[in-house]
């Protein structure tokens, strides 16, 4: 019929797909897949952490190697688990495993200085002296504005009979820490057998409260004084300054 037009008829059926929407929806789904994966490989790897952790803190705390020895067996790579296995195996006297356990930690954290300091008293302590001053070196560079490698580089040295070098990591440990000065005025006092020019010297008070504790240090060993001469240089300098 002339000028009537009918409409097509409803499609009931499925059409197929076109060929660019199933390799995208495979994909998709392929995705999905590897995500699921890495989730469930993240939880699997966590746990096996949070498991080997836990053994090792069980170990070092109950002095326990086999707990310890087990967390490194589930996770090699962790630098807090090989740390843990260092410090149990000290703790037990086992000095020659428990150096390379604490050269594996150092190697996965070379930035800690405080692991380099724990090696440096292995090496120590396996009388191992030249090793242990160069890894306390490198404590040192890691952390120079902190008192206690100075101060652990400086009773190696002093052992080592290199007391002009023993002493200025002494002072940077005062500097660091002035509470420590007392102590250090004792060891010059036994490095240099009570001679109170050369531990001035060694020691450099370079103000008022240094000068008064090395007085108070003299006083107490009985060179009374030398105790009264350092204070009266102190006075001197005060009298200066005004």
């Amino acid at each position: 019929m002339d000028g009537i037009f009918f409409a097509s008829p409803i499609m009931t059926e499925a059409t197929p797909q076109t060929p660019a929407v199933l390799p995208l929806r495979a994909a998709q789904y392929s995705l999905a897949v590897l995500s699921l994966l890495a989730c469930v490989a993240g939880i699997w790897f966590s746990s096996r952490i949070g498991i080997a952790r836990m053994l090792a803190m069980y170990g070092v705390t109950s002095n326990r190697l086999a707990p310890v020895n087990e967390a490194v067996r589930l996770t090699p790579s962790d630098p807090e688990v090989q740390v843990a296995q260092a410090r149990a195996l000290l703790n037990a006297g086992q000095l020659t495993a428990a150096l390379p356990a604490f050269e594996r930690a150092v190697a996965l954290q070379p930035r800690n200085f405080g692991l380099w300091a724990e090696l440096g008293n292995a090496y120590d302590l396996a009388g191992k002296s030249d090793e242990a001053i160069t890894t306390v070196k490198q404590a040192v560079r890691l952390a120079p504005a902190y008192a206690q490698p100075h101060w652990q580089l400086g009773n190696l040295l002093l052992r080592k009979g290199r007391r002009r070098e023993a002493f200025t990591e002494f002072r940077a440990t005062v500097n660091a820490d002035a509470s420590l000065f007392p102590n250090t005025v004792d060891l010059a006092w036994g490095a240099f057998n009570g001679e109170a020019s050369a531990i001035e010297q060694a020691i450099h008070p370079n103000n008022d409260v240094a000068r008064l504790e090395l007085a108070k240090v003299f006083a107490a060993h009985g060179a009374v004084e030398d105790a009264i001469l350092t204070r009266a240089r102190q006075l001197r300098v005060q009298d200066k300054s005004l």
